[in-house]
């Protein structure tokens, strides 16, 4: 769903298939996909547990826009792409996830901090959508920056 309108990006779990079929078939071995900062909004018991990523995808090549998401029609060359997501999880299973451009970069940013990002326009609409979601709350939440966490391979 787009954050900001609040429909939907993809409308149904068919063209969801078909769009990441020939995301991942068209983009090959070269997609990347980083999450460099997450923060994480724990629910309890039957409370949906959010996911708030700062994402990058490197060579993502998808179907040319207004075209059928399978790629049949052409596709656009590789790119790369900032993004912020919410995933909801309930029961074990990602439910549904909201997006926005990461126009300020500020997932690529190292220096960009938990206290940094919790006073961007970008954060707190989020948060405004985790509230609406829960009833006003937003439970304990754990920030990561993945810049400081070395990785290994």
């Amino acid at each position: 769903l787009d954050l900001k309108s609040g429909g939907p990006i993809v409308r149904d779990r068919k063209t969801f298939g078909m769009r990441y079929s020939c995301v991942f078939r068209e983009s090959g071995a070269k997609l990347k996909g980083t999450v460099h900062k997450r923060f994480y909004f724990d629910g309890r018991g039957k409370t949906p547990t959010f996911c708030l990523d700062f994402e990058a995808h490197d060579s993502l090549v998808t179907a040319m826009a207004g075209t059928p998401p399978d790629g049949k029609l052409g596709v656009r060359p590789p790119r790369s792409e900032n993004l912020v997501v919410l995933y909801e999880e309930t029961g074990g299973k990602l439910t549904r996830m909201w997006l926005k451009p990461d126009t300020d970069k500020l997932g690529l940013d190292p220096t960009a901090g938990e206290e940094l990002l919790k006073r961007t326009d970008t954060y707190k609409a989020f948060e405004e959508k985790i509230k609406e979601l829960r009833g006003g709350s937003l439970g304990e939440i754990i920030f990561n920056n993945y810049h400081q966490i070395p990785s290994v391979g």
